[in-house]
């Protein structure tokens, strides 16, 4: 019997909700590492590293881990 492993159906909705912005997911056993960067230039935007499965596991999770990430990206987008 195979178990769907949880980033898999989450990658496409923070793809998604991060464009347009690519992603670059890399997991182990029990996290994940996220990076957003420009698709145009590959300069990264964002890399939180460490990311619980359990905030991946519901669409309610989920959307709080989108919020947090959205504001973190708007904290670190340099402003000229």
């Amino acid at each position: 019997m195979t178990t769907k492993h949880p980033f898999r159906s989450a990658r496409a909705e923070l793809e998604c909700a991060f464009a347009p912005f690519a992603g670059s997911y890399q997991h182990d056993q029990s996290s994940v590492r996220l990076r957003l960067y420009e698709r145009e230039t590959n300069q990264t935007q964002l890399v939180v590293a460490g990311v619980p499965f359990y905030q991946l596991s519901t669409r309610q999770n989920l959307a709080k881990l989108v919020d947090e990430l959205r504001h973190e990206l708007n904290g670190t987008v340099l402003r000229l």
